[in-house]
């Protein structure tokens, strides 16, 4: 792997982004942000030479705060552009951590402690009026948390104005130095936490250069979330290091329905060569008229975060005349692993190629099936541990709970995730199967396959889908019941259940959340046995772990008391645990 800036020694970021202004000339944009999705209305925008200079005056800042590399700083903001200077400032100093806004406060207070924040950086009351609550319940909660206001109005950019350019500090690291502390999951049980070194990032940013072919003629928009890995490298660190310039949208990014109505104007408006969205994003786009607009300039469309439908790409063409590019990485591996090369095929049907200096093998899951198996990595770009867990070495491959396969030529499969795989009477069947041909009905805008819990199979596959607009319910279900059928070569795989619903789950980043759809239809399943045995309980909840064990909650009437260990036996014949009681309330 080219290694432009040697990582084995020391890092100096503010420099880094100097380099870049000197080299591709530091008039041009660097940096160009909407402030809402009023694409005609307030937007802020850096060149590269003064990108480069309030990324050396944000470390000043804290440098002058008396931080190093003992301390943490946390920011809690929307998506603004404000996170660039923050992050790769704050990383020049310390260790930064980013999380996400749309978390519940228990979570968030969970994260702080254990990050040990000694900085919480918050928007003010003008930049993000949602957040304000969740603001004065920090304070309250950690009233000695001290805390950075940013936005319009707030502590940063006043201080950021006065803070000296000219100051000769040392902002040098150690490539080991921890920069950066992202989390995973939050949605249910408690986030985990991946640190990553000066090194992880510089590298995961150096090997996905090439891939991409960044340079100062590109304008890549990017509408993903900081505070997500490929927000971070994918859409910030790499192509600004290159000299792309970067495009963002409202800080609410694609689930703005107004941003999804202007996309292709703004795209035509800001002459964007690169984009890069998530698969429901991509998704969404297919239903949004170009109606006009010239995307002449647009010749890579990215995605990754998630498997891409190969119907959600046939329709994104035939919308667009654009091909689909994929890319796979994660949190713990800097945001890359593999990416279809911009000066390549497409290949939707894939994870992309291995960047260099990033080593992917195949671990079989059985003797049967040596082709298909565990995604293993290797890199400069892996993370060494999870915060508080073990440390693993840098020759050590790390286990990405994917399933794919390598073809002859080197490209990635993704087959599934190990723990999505529907488990049938010892049958493994993967989700994708399924929906790849839900995909296919002109009327399925989404679709996700997970394992309903059966009292004879274990599992047997669930579909949920996402209906377009004005779509027929009753007809379409009945059509892509019969196209299953037809089209899903194994029995075992096609669906017991297909449900429409109003809107797939999703996490902040816009990946389907297929755990909420596994409690929503393992609920499902208990109250049709409750049904079955003529009881109606007073309340039936499923909750999951964090393994992902689903427990059955059900409080039944007092009228029904002799029947809690019945339905408690009943119950655990399915793979879930039971909790059966009778309200007390009503018992009296």
């Amino acid at each position: 792997m080219s290694n432009k800036y040697d990582t084995s020694l020391t890092i100096d970021l503010p420099s880094m982004f100097e380099h870049a202004a000197a080299e591709w000339g530091g008039d041009g944009d660097a940096l160009i942000a909407y402030r809402s999705s009023d694409i005609d209305g307030d937007m802020a925008r850096w060149s590269r030479a003064q990108l480069a200079a309030d990324v050396r005056r944000t470390a000043t800042l804290f440098k002058g705060y008396g931080l190093d590399s003992e301390n943490r700083i946390a920011l809690l903001l929307p998506t603004i552009p404000e996170i660039h200077l923050l992050l790769w400032g704050g990383m020049s100093v310390a260790g930064v951590a980013l999380i996400n806004p749309l978390l519940q406060i228990e979570h968030i207070l969970h994260l702080l402690d254990e990050l040990e924040a000694d900085i919480l950086c918050v928007p003010t009351h003008r930049t993000s009026p949602t957040l304000a609550a969740v603001v004065r319940q920090i304070n309250e909660a950690r009233p000695k948390l001290r805390m950075l206001t940013v936005g319009a109005g707030g502590d940063f950019p006043a201080m950021l104005q006065q803070a000296p350019i000219d100051v000769t500090y040392d902002f040098e690291r150690p490539a080991d130095a921890l920069a950066a502390l992202f989390h995973t999951g939050g949605t249910t049980g408690r986030p985990k936490i991946t640190p990553l070194s000066l090194a992880n990032l510089t590298c995961g940013a150096q090997a996905l250069t090439p891939a991409l072919a960044f340079s100062m003629k590109d304008r890549f928009f990017s509408p993903l979330p900081l505070f997500h890995i490929a927000g971070a490298i994918v859409g910030g660190l790499a192509p600004l290091l290159a000299g792309t310039a970067v495009v963002m949208p409202a800080p609410a990014g694609m689930r703005d329905p107004n941003i999804l109505a202007s996309f292709w104007r703004l795209l035509e408006k800001e002459h964007v060569t690169m984009m890069v969205a998530v698969p429901t994003s991509i998704a969404a786009l297919c239903n949004v008229g170009v109606d006009g607009a010239d995307l002449s300039a647009l010749d890579y469309v990215l995605t990754g975060t998630a498997p891409l439908p190969l119907e959600t790409a046939r329709r994104f063409s035939a919308v667009t005349g654009k091909e689909v590019h994929t890319g796979y990485g994660m949190t713990e591996t800097s945001g890359v692993i593999a990416y279809a090369p911009r000066n390549g095929p497409a290949r939707p049907e894939t994870a992309g190629e291995p960047l260099v200096g990033v080593h992917v093998r195949i671990e079989p899951i059985s003797v049967q099936h040596t082709l298909v198996g565990r995604v293993m990595v290797k890199g400069a770009n892996v993370f060494h541990g999870y915060l508080g867990g073990a440390k693993r070495s840098a020759d050590e491959w790390f286990d990405t709970g994917d399933l794919g396969l390598l073809s002859e030529d080197g490209w990635l499969t993704l087959t599934g995730r190990s723990k999505d795989l529907i488990i049938r009477s010892g049958h493994n069947i993967d989700p994708a199967l399924i929906e790849e041909v839900a995909a296919r009905h002109a009327d399925v805008v989404l679709a996700a396959a997970v394992g309903l819990i059966d009292d004879y199979a274990g599992e047997v596959p669930a579909l949920y889908v996402e209906l377009r607009a004005g779509a027929d319910e009753v007809k379409a279900l009945a059509e892509l019941a019969a196209l299953l059928e037809r089209d899903v070569s194994e029995p075992p795989a096609r669906p017991k259940i297909i449900e429409a619903i109003a809107a797939m789950p999703t996490t902040a980043v816009g990946k389907i959340y297929k755990p909420a759809l596994r409690l929503a239809a393992a609920n499902k399943r208990i109250k049709r046995l409750f049904a079955e045995e003529g009881i109606e309980p007073a309340s039936i909840e499923a909750k999951a772990d964090l393994g992902g064990a689903i427990t059955i909650q059900a409080v039944l009437h007092a009228r029904d008391k002799l029947n809690a260990d019945k339905m408690s036996k009943l119950i655990n014949r399915f793979p879930v645990d039971a909790d059966v009681t009778v309200s007390a309330e009503q018992a009296m």
